[in-house]
């Protein structure tokens, strides 16, 4: 019996966190502070990502267009010269 008592006592003290130590709590303190910091500091991040993704879509697909018109462009003008250049002589 008393294993299972020196058992029971240890598995108690163990659950039940020590709040009579004021640097543990000052230190918990500390550290809940920092974590909503970085939980603040994370959602700031996120949203900063969110504007820089949609900002770099609408830019790039911009510029995709750009040079798909030049592509087109420059391939329509080729096609003609190229055709009517041959009819011509």
């Amino acid at each position: 019996m008393n294993l299972i008592n020196m058992g029971s006592h240890h598995e108690q003290s163990n659950h039940l966190p020590s709040m009579s130590n004021p640097n543990k709590e000052r230190q918990y303190a500390h550290m809940a502070h920092q974590l909503q910091l970085l939980q603040s500091n994370l959602v700031k991040t996120t949203e900063q990502l969110d504007i820089m993704s949609q900002q770099c879509n609408k830019n790039l697909v911009g510029q995709l267009g750009k040079v798909h018109a030049t592509w087109f462009i420059g391939s329509n003008r080729y096609f003609e010269e190229e055709m009517l250049g041959k009819q011509k002589k």
